[in-house]
């Protein structure tokens, strides 16, 4: 359990034109009690400075037309409170962040936000075991202009909720069934950013098979629906939805390379369709790879290779993007370096592209 959070600094990309690594530094003081072992509770405070190469997500051509800067300075400063309780067999946790950001120039983009999260881990005597998730985000958007949506200068900020669970059975041997249903909602307070209002809803179901406790196999079917309500304005005043669907053949692994590394893969074949933007079905490969790494025992080391549709990298994913986006695909890189330099600071600095 940690006392005091991260306090990161971050530089992001939309484009392949800026990338770069920083650092900044954090110091906190918690009370005694409050971070005591024996207390399930915690409360910290962090602050962080981050550098976005491109606040507005413009494309190449328009970017160099417009005569301001694209890029900015970013100072964040949150505060946080928890809570991590076994209660026999099950774990309910849960974490609550405010957050205050403030940019050096685009001063219109300031913001405030909190992140709200509820889970239990819950299992039985038996072979059943699973988890339920609840989460409310509000944070400023950061999405893609498109022709039919305009670049804010003003903040627009995204407001999204989500519920999800799994459920597991242990089979004979090594098997494990594993299904999962979840929801998510997204809106946003910008009038013009509408259309990008999001609900979705999704399932999955497959099989996990471990051979040996350093190496786990699994094989699913994810199958997700959805739809932008207010996707297209009529004549008569009313909305037209675009709906679509998705569908994906899962094939994961986790492999615990030694007991300073370890991998996670994920590979998907699936299909993406479009009742109206057609021109965002896509059919092909996605995937995820994430390597942790502690060279030391204070020292983590967490890169990440993602290739995901638009909507899903911007639906959860760690990379620094919030709510929809309408790219047909996304490539991220993200490195991310955390160092405990006690018990209660921590230090770290990350790199996404």
């Amino acid at each position: 359990m940690h006392c005091l959070p991260n306090f990161q600094y971050k530089r992001t990309s939309r484009r392949a034109r800026l990338t770069g690594a920083a650092l900044a530094a954090l110091a906190g003081l918690l009370a005694g009690p409050v971070c005591a072992e024996t207390s399930p509770w915690y409360v910290g405070a962090a602050l962080g400075y981050s550098h976005d190469s491109n606040v507005f997500r413009l494309p190449d051509s328009l970017a160099s037309s417009t005569g301001t800067s694209q890029g900015d300075r970013i100072t964040s400063a949150t505060l946080l409170g928890g809570l991590d309780q076994s209660i026999g067999r099950q774990r309910l946790h849960g974490s609550a962040t405010l957050r205050d950001n403030r940019f050096a120039h685009h001063r219109a983009l300031d913001n405030t936000g909190y992140g709200l999260r509820l889970g239990l881990d819950w299992s039985t005597v038996e072979r059943l075991s699973g988890n339920l998730n609840l989460q409310a985000n509000r944070e400023l958007a950061f999405l893609n202009p498109d022709s039919g949506v305009p670049t804010l200068s003003r903040a627009n900020i995204a407001r999204s909720s989500q519920v999800d669970g799994k459920l597991r059975y242990g089979l004979v041997a090594r098997w494990q069934l594993e299904g999962s249903l979840g929801h998510r909602a997204t809106g946003y307070s910008a009038p013009e950013y509408r259309s990008r209002e999001n609900r979705e809803s999704w399932a999955s179901l497959g099989l996990r098979y471990r051979p040996s406790g350093a190496l786990g196999l699994g094989l699913a079917w994810r199958q997700g629906q959805g739809r932008f309500p207010q996707f297209s304005a009529l004549a008569t005043g009313d909305f037209e939805a675009d709906r679509y669907r998705s569908r994906n053949l899962d094939l994961t692994a986790d492999w615990i390379a030694s007991g300073a590394s370890s991998l996670n893969a994920r590979l998907s074949s699936g299909r993406l369709s479009h009742s109206l933007a057609a021109q965002r079905d896509y059919s092909g490969l996605t995937g995820e790879l994430r390597w942790l790494w502690r060279p030391t025992g204070k020292l983590l080391v967490t890169t990440t290779l993602a290739r995901e549709t638009g909507q899903e990298i911007g639906a959860g994913t760690s990379f620094f993007v919030t709510g929809t986006d309408l790219s047909r695909t996304v490539n991220g890189l993200r490195v991310l370096a955390e160092h405990e330099l006690s018990a209660k600071i921590r230090l770290s600095a990350g790199l996404s592209h």
